[in-house]
């Protein structure tokens, strides 16, 4: 039987597989000398499009110019939306948005000599076009450096482990290692033969992140397209926004402080050097001599769990355990480098299309409040602060990093019940019911339906009388509740 896992590529081929998968016994359509010599598709590779449930396409310069190539490139597409296999790209020396424009990487040079060559038939060029259209727009790697190709291939393979889901319990045959492999080798300890996946899946659409992760710099907000509002509060308006040249998505933040009292550089500092992949992306900061500061962020194409809860309704244990690992990761990524977010709720939780979520506005809320410290509303939202912050009188001094725990464990609650814990569900949320639920009543309990666990999961965060012993980020990671999981 064919095996069902390919690697398509250029010059790598001989030592790519040769060093690395003829070690791991892993058959393929490449490693055939005479493959290599042809010009048209060999009927037994056709064949084997079929059969193969992931293909790894290395996209390289030179293949711009490969007639072969390009065609591979098509039939793969064609039967990967006719049979859902998985299709991961991995691109050399050129970006995502290149190659999405045909330009730089994929430039017309290439195609204006193909659409020469091909004058009679230029629905064939505009095919390759639209398939390496389609290749950008899928999951995959990019590869800027020199590295042992032999190294590169692996590191795809556990990679893929982690991308394709449940692919390492239909692993079926180990492999045998011989004794100079590397130690990334080593990870990845069964050889893919045979595979039984459920349900095709695509991969998503990584635009957005390809531009978060390799994008050029962006001089000024005239190189931003603002194509709608997002939202808006005392923070400010969010937009989303497309960079004109790349046509990469961001969301920008706009906000007017007083000229006297500008954003504190630190801050903005603070806000650039956040790299965390449970924290909103902070991309560029720019400000006005009028007071205006514009922060231009990662966008999240699936929104916010507040929209998220009010479309699909309450989330079940299984998914809030998810949920509050990855935040609870984000929080003590900032908590230990002194750090409160001062307003974790819903709205700030933001998903994508892979279910990722991600803290918004980490360390804005300090830049707002710069912003609106001569304005009686406070910054945070009153539903989700902490007793001692409502009334420090009665409840002591604040501390930042508690209150942000016992903001999170209040929205934890809320996506499990659907509504806000404090109040009746249709109850309106003024100063006078939230001063009264919050600081003089005890905290709501969990339906008795929830687990002992998540019940104890939630009590941990929402510790009233002694905020100190509020259970911190990190021990909150090693609750049963997400420990057990």
């Amino acid at each position: 039987m064919a095996s069902p896992f390919a690697i398509l590529g250029g010059n790598n081929d001989v030592r790519l597989n040769s060093h690395a998968l003829c070690r791991k016994s892993m058959k393929t359509f490449i490693d055939d000398r005479e493959l290599r010599q042809v010009e048209e598709i060999r009927p037994d590779l056709l064949k084997g499009f079929e059969v193969v449930k992931i293909w790894v396409i290395t996209v390289m310069k030179k293949h711009r110019f490969s007639t072969l190539c390009l065609n591979e490139l098509v039939e793969i597409f064609e039967y990967k939306r006719k049979n859902g296999q998985f299709v991961i790209p991995v691109f050399y020396h050129g970006t995502v948005y290149e190659l999405q424009g045909q330009r730089v990487f994929f430039g017309g040079d290439a195609f204006v000599e193909h659409e020469r060559w091909f004058k009679e038939h230029p629905e064939i060029v505009q095919k390759w076009r639209e398939e390496l259209t389609d290749a950008s727009r899928l999951s995959g790697f990019r590869f800027t450096i020199t590295s042992r190709e032999a190294d590169i291939l692996l590191y795809r393979l556990d990679a893929m482990q982690r991308m394709i889901p449940g692919l390492s319990q239909f692993l079926k045959r180990k492999c045998a290692f011989g004794p100079s492999m590397a130690s990334s080798v080593k990870k990845a300890r069964h050889l893919v033969i045979q595979l039984n996946i459920p349900k095709p899946v695509s991969c998503p659409n990584l635009v957005h992140t390809e531009a978060a992760s390799y994008g050029q710099e962006i001089d000024g907000l005239s190189q931003l397209e603002k194509l709608q509002v997002l939202g808006q509060g005392n923070g400010g308006t969010v937009f989303k926004v497309r960079h004109k040249q790349t046509l990469a998505l961001y969301a920008l933040k706009v906000m007017q402080c007083d000229r006297g009292t500008p954003p504190n550089p630190q801050e903005l500092n603070i806000l650039r050097q956040t790299n965390s992949p449970y924290i909103v992306k902070c991309h560029q900061i720019f400000t006005k001599p009028s007071g205006e500061v514009s922060i231009l962020m990662e966008y999240m194409d699936a929104g916010s769990l507040e929209i998220y809860v009010k479309s699909r309704g309450r989330l079940s244990e299984d998914i809030i355990c998810t949920i509050s690992r990855q935040v609870l990761k984000g929080l003590f990524y900032m908590h230990s480098r002194n750090i409160v977010h001062r307003d974790i709720k819903p709205a700030n939780l933001l998903i994508n299309e892979k279910m990722e979520v991600k803290i918004a506005d980490f360390g804005i809320s300090k830049i707002i409040q710069q912003c609106l410290e001569r304005c009686s509303t406070p910054v945070g939202t009153r539903a989700y602060m902490s007793p001692e912050r409502l009334d420090t009188g009665k409840h002591g001094g604040y501390n930042g990093f508690a209150a942000d725990i016992w903001s999170f464990g209040v929205t934890m609650m809320e996506l499990y019940m659907g509504y806000y814990p404090f109040l009746e569900p249709g109850q309106e949320p003024d100063l006078p019911s939230l001063m009264l639920a919050i600081c003089s009543r005890e905290p709501p309990s969990l339906p008795e339906c929830s687990s002992e666990k998540f019940r104890d999961f939630i009590r941990c965060c929402l510790q009233k009388d002694d905020p100190s012993k509020r259970w911190t980020a990190l021990q909150l990671l090693s609750h049963p509740f997400l420990a057990d999981a």
